[in-house]
């Protein structure tokens, strides 16, 4: 191939070309069947690219979808914490604060509303100068001054857990938090069988103050799933006097792809909080808007050394407006990679005839004690698992692409590597043998001169110029046989020749 290149000059596709491509580009091939491959070669390519298109932009939009499952290990029941909706005992503020000016049961409309705007709430009859309730330290303030409530009957499975409860200082006040791990009885807490916790609470009425939750009656049951503290209104059910939740939870689990599919975490870290979940973010995130802001720290967020306590007029005026006004949507919290959850469906009932009698006697001597019941239920004894898969993925990708490019042009990976060794190797042969033909011509030039090349071109006939003249022995005048190149006008074409003699 090489020989043939430095004779000719150029690249024989008859011969070297890459499958039918000899038909548009080799020698000795009539004008229609040139034409029509070539229509064949613009059209194949503009299908194939036009399908490779779509098939690129349907690969870089990432689909997905969710494949559901159910797995047998990891349900756990979750972590259930009781919160009375009344943070504080008016008895309790009455004797301790009584600068707060909260007033006894049944006169509750001159109460001041000092400890209502603590909390959020903005009112005509705020004390303007709230430093008078600064000697106040909150972290005395929520433990001295809490709502008790009783346990009355609590039965987990079938085992007693009126005892396996602790207090815990949480956003919603003091309340408290059942500890499976610590009953006795490890059967209990085993996840195999029917799981359902009952509790019976009882409540005073008449010692109900405010909170976050302004007048509202009863208990909020919070669930969380293990590792998060964070008590959110939405996954919580109210329970008072009136009606008698059932709650059925069944244990979820996404499971998403991360990037490019879908946003998610996989190993962050957060400075409060241990283990990462959206929850735990944005309440992190509150909590830092409010040390940036305030200045301060409040009972109810982890402890740090960095803040002092906030003073009340500080938790009035800054602290309790954050809280309210919040926006999470400011915070960059992605949702864990895998996130545990679960579902509730709730019913609701009325207490059976045979409690309310059994309790009927304690209640006439105890007026204001209000009884509530509830049931939580985990019945299934699995965990239902939606996983993210990439609908589209490389494999497919090259696959589509192979296929796109086959159906019309022939082409495969093989005769694309083929096609592009074959181009490399033709420009490569072309550029050597244009490098080879100035080589020559210039040297040519420098042999014969420019003078003499002039001379040549301007006589008319066949006229031999001497190429090669030693300057020690011969002269222009005694010229012997030398070879010399001819210049032919009527070709326009020099020619190499040996010549005899001497040249006239």
């Amino acid at each position: 191939m090489a020989e043939k290149i430095e004779k000719d000059g150029v690249f024989d596709m008859s011969t070297n070309s890459c499958g039918w491509l000899k038909y548009i580009f080799g020698k000795r091939i009539s004008i229609p069947r040139r034409v029509m491959w070539a229509g064949v070669f613009i059209f194949g390519n503009y299908f194939a690219f036009f399908h490779i298109w779509r098939i690129g932009n349907r690969y870089y939009e990432y689909p997905h979808s969710i494949k559901d499952r159910a797995k047998i290990e990891g349900h756990s029941f979750p972590v259930i914490t009781v919160c009375l909706n009344s943070m504080h005992s008016r008895k309790k503020l009455m004797n301790l604060h009584p600068e707060l000016g909260i007033q006894p049961r049944g006169n509750e409309i001159k109460d001041n509303c000092s400890l209502w705007d603590f909390y959020g709430h903005n009112h005509d009859g705020l004390t303007h100068d709230l430093s008078l309730f600064d000697h106040i330290h909150l972290d005395n303030f929520y433990n001295e001054t809490y709502s008790a409530f009783l346990m009355i009957s609590c039965k987990y499975k079938k085992d007693d857990c009126t005892k396996w409860w602790k207090r815990t200082l949480t956003l919603y006040g003091n309340c408290q938090v059942l500890d499976l791990a610590a009953m006795p009885n490890r059967a209990s807490i085993s996840p195999d069988g029917f799981r359902s916790l009952q509790m019976v609470l009882a409540y005073n009425q008449s010692d109900w103050t405010y909170g976050w939750n302004s007048f509202m009656d009863g208990f909020s049951i919070f669930y969380n799933p293990e590792g998060e503290t964070v008590l959110d209104p939405m996954r919580s059910i109210t329970v008072n006097s009136r009606i008698v939740p059932i709650m059925f939870l069944q244990q979820h689990r996404n499971i998403k792809l991360g990037e490019p599919y879908t946003e998610c975490t996989r190993n962050r870290s957060l400075q409060y909080f241990k283990p990462y979940s959206k929850y735990n973010c944005n309440y992190e995130c509150l909590i830092k808007e409010v040390y940036k802001r305030c200045k301060c720290r409040v009972p109810y967020f982890p402890k740090t050394t960095e803040y002092q306590v906030c003073m009340y007029h500080e938790h009035t005026r800054c602290v309790a407006h954050i809280l309210k006004e919040f926006m999470y949507s400011d915070c960059h919290c992605p949702v864990p990679c895998s996130e545990l959850f679960y579902k509730k469906t709730v019913y609701y009932t009325e207490m059976h005839q045979n409690f309310r009698n059994k309790t009927a006697e304690m209640l006439k001597r105890f007026p204001d004690i209000a009884l509530a019941s509830v049931r939580i239920s985990l019945p299934e004894n699995y965990e239902m698992q939606h996983q993210e898969q990439a609908d589209y993925e490389i494999s497919q990708l090259f696959s589509d692409v192979g296929g796109a490019m086959s159906l019309i042009l022939g082409i495969s990976l093989v005769s694309f590597l083929e096609l592009c060794e074959l181009l490399w190797a033709s420009s490569r042969m072309g550029w050597s043998y244009r490098k080879k033909i100035a080589t020559k011509s210039r040297r040519s030039f420098q042999r014969v001169g420019p003078a003499m090349f002039d001379l040549a071109k301007s006589v008319k006939g066949t006229v031999g110029i001497l190429t090669h003249l030693d300057s020690s022995t011969d002269s222009k005048e005694s010229i012997i046989d030398k070879k010399v190149i001819v210049y032919t006008p009527s070709t326009d074409r020099w020619n190499k020749k040996a010549t005899s003699g001497r040249s006239s």
